[in-house]
Formats: structure tokens, sequence, C-alpha cells
């Protein structure tokens, strides 16, 4: 996830719950696995681990289930 991204998730969230709109879970996708050895990863994976921090944090998201989709070298589609 990027800054931008979970940003907008908390500004989401928070439009949502003023309008009553009931939410238990956030999908965020394209987490770089911690497994990733590669210096451009490495930066990356140190990025993202700052937006998921922003939305761990957020009040409005903090008690939701976070599911975390991983990073894959191809989009990933519905059939």
């Amino acid at each position: 996830p990027t800054i931008m991204a979970a940003s907008e998730s908390c500004r989401l969230a928070s439009a949502l719950k003023k309008e009553g709109v009931p939410i238990r879970s956030i999908v965020v996708n394209q987490v770089v696995q911690e497994s990733a050895t590669d210096k451009f990863l490495a930066n990356r994976r140190a990025d993202q681990a700052r937006a998921l921090q922003h939305l761990e944090e957020d009040a409005g998201l903090k008690e939701l289930q976070m599911i975390k989709g991983p990073l894959f070298d191809l989009e990933v589609r519905g059939v």
C-alpha cells in the first residue's frame, strides 16, 4: 500500500462511519512479503510499513480486521 492509498482509506472509513455505514474489515493489497531481500523491495517494504502503521493507528480503522493481500509479479484478475 502507499501513503496516499492509506490516507484515502482513512477518509473513506470516516465518511462511511459518519453516514452510519458499518464496516468490519479492510483489504490491503500489494503488500511486499517479508522474505523480499532486494534493495528496492526492502525500500518498498519500509515505505509500506509506514502506510500500514498509518492504517493501524487511524481511529476509524484500527478496530477493523486488516486483510493483507500479497504483491504478486503479475496483476491478479478475476475470471
